[in-house]
């Protein structure tokens, strides 16, 4: 792929005294991994798509970083939005929908940057099945195999389809491959 593709994804409160969460991301370019990020989320969230926001948001910077990048060089063609994949259907769909509402501000402070990028047209986000979501090997203790499986998919992908670009939908794990 031509253009930056990020994964995002998230772990609601699993650290036991603080109640923390953690969040991680992968950008992708050209079949490889070129940005990652994994954090402890030090704030409170109430519940897995507040979580899910945090880490969406910080893979939608560092995809917006990339593109100014290869914009300065003239990689980036004009009207053709980079993809940003995350495995919450419920933060998707408040994206699409418009429905996406926190009562904290940090969090509705990412959910207005996602949202605005949306409709921009710099960023088009997905949904994608948990069990494809590479990032998941940034956020959680993986099984052997399910670790194995997740570091190969760090290499090798194939052009995506378009035909849906310029909306927030839901795809399948062939379309990013």
């Amino acid at each position: 792929m031509d253009k930056p593709l990020a994964y995002g994804d998230a772990s609601h409160a699993w650290e036991p005294v603080h109640g923390w969460g953690t969040m991680g991301y992968v950008v992708m370019l050209y079949g490889g991994p070129v940005s990652w990020r994994t954090k402890s989320i030090k704030i409170i969230v109430r519940n897995t798509r507040d979580a899910e926001a945090f880490a969406m948001c910080a893979a939608t910077e560092a995809t917006l970083w990339l593109r100014m990048w290869m914009d300065t060089f003239g990689y980036i063609r004009e009207n053709d939005p980079s993809i940003v994949l995350s495995d919450s259907s419920a933060l998707v769909q408040g994206m699409a929908d418009g429905s996406f509402n926190t009562s904290r501000k940090a969090i509705m402070q990412a959910g207005r940057l996602m949202r605005q990028v949306i409709k921009e047209g710099e960023i088009v986000m997905y949904h994608i099945a948990g069990v494809d979501n590479i990032s998941d090997i940034l956020t959680k203790a993986e099984a052997r195999d399910r670790h194995s499986e997740l570091s190969g998919n760090l290499v090798g992908s194939t052009p995506l389809d378009l035909s849906t670009a310029g909306k927030v939908a839901y795809a399948t794990a062939k379309d990013f491959r």
